[in-house]
């Protein structure tokens, strides 16, 4: 499908994820890091970027993650140095409040959520003078800080997920590595993002011992909650109780069935350069235009295949591209409830190798 554009794009943002949608946060604004502290939100379903209510620090390299339906950062590299403060975002208010301060100055660590927390571990530390291996959990129901067990490389731009993981990251200055580990025990990853399509006649009960309650779960496959495409969805429903034992996620499966007046539309994109020889071509860019103004655009795979589910609007237009061939055009007819196979040779310009 069309892809829209971010209104802030920045590197070195903070990222976290709240009812599926992304919330960027700050960021470097250019090739020197000017800071800034726009708020952008991005949702998958409907392809929009939204600007929210501004970060209170102009900051790149911030350390964020979402707990509880609300986005939790701090540190970050400010205008003029590394900053300890830290902010909460309410999407349902859209505003900033403020949150205790690390116990240092901190920037470029790895960040993730899990088990209720904020979790920050690495970076660069006391006024930039050194990249550390030491970890902090911030719990907002105590509204406090807490020190996680070292790690085992001191890292920093590195990448963090749940779970509790670390991947890459540089030691020192622009060499990076290959480094990975884990912190056992921080697998409890967010369970409050929503999936759209998903519901659930109630999210919580009290039961007394011997009682029961049942839960009615209810499947949307339509547009509206971002259900593009037929095929299988998976999703998993959470379970969090006030008990000393865990409940493992329920998997939910549904499968969406195209409308009988769709037809698929398949194929391979290869080049053949002027050797004859004859490979797929990876990432090529599919476009398919109808005479009703809707138009998808896909990426083969690399197999150089792609595939979509589309109205029976015919005829409909095809063009296959990629960077180094030359752009290839068909017209083709879909059939509701077939199948459509239209492939491209591509051939590289004036037959070069």
């Amino acid at each position: 499908m069309r892809s829209s554009t971010n209104p802030a794009p920045r590197a070195a943002a903070g990222i976290g994820v709240v009812d599926g949608q992304v919330y960027l946060t700050g960021g470097c604004t250019d090739s020197s890091c000017g800071r800034s502290n726009s708020v952008v939100r991005y949702n998958p379903a409907t392809d929009v970027f939204t600007t929210m209510a501004a970060y209170p620090t102009a900051a790149a390299y911030i350390g964020c993650g979402a707990v509880d339906d609300k986005v939790y950062c701090a540190g970050g590299f400010a205008a003029s140095a590394p900053v300890k403060t830290g902010f909460v975002y309410s999407p349902a208010a859209n505003a900033w409040s403020g949150i205790a301060d690390l116990p240092v100055d901190l920037w470029a660590s790895g960040a993730a959520a899990a088990n209720g927390m904020l979790l920050l571990s690495g970076g660069v530390i006391n006024n930039s003078t050194a990249v550390t291996n030491q970890g902090w959990a911030y719990d907002p129901a105590a509204n406090s800080w807490s020190t996680l067990p070292n790690s085992n490389y001191a890292r920093y731009r590195g990448g963090a997920a749940c779970g509790f993981a670390k991947i890459g990251g540089s030691s020192g200055g622009f060499n990076p590595t290959t480094d990975g580990e884990r912190l056992p025990g921080f697998d409890q990853c967010s369970t409050v993002t929503d999936v759209p399509w998903l519901s659930a006649s109630s999210t919580s009960a009290t039961l007394q011992p011997g009682q029961s309650v049942t839960v009615t779960v209810t499947m949307d496959a339509t547009t509206a909650v971002g259900v593009l495409q037929p095929g299988v969805y998976s999703a998993q429903f959470g379970v969090k109780s006030d008990t000393p034992y865990t409940v493992a996620p329920i998997d939910v499966k549904m499968t969406a069935q195209p409308p009988k007046d769709w037809g698929k539309l398949t194929g391979v994109v290869t080049g053949v350069d002027c050797r004859g020889q004859v490979n797929p071509v990876a990432g090529a860019i599919v476009q398919v235009n109808s005479k009703k103004g809707w138009t998808v655009t896909l990426k083969a795979g690399t197999d150089g295949r792609y595939a979509v589910w589309a109205p029976k609007d015919n005829p409909v237009e095809v063009i296959a591209a990629r960077d180094g061939w030359i752009p290839q055009t068909r017209t083709v007819n879909l059939k509701a409830g077939e199948t459509t196979t239209v492939d491209f040779a591509l051939s590289p310009p004036g037959g070069t190798c």
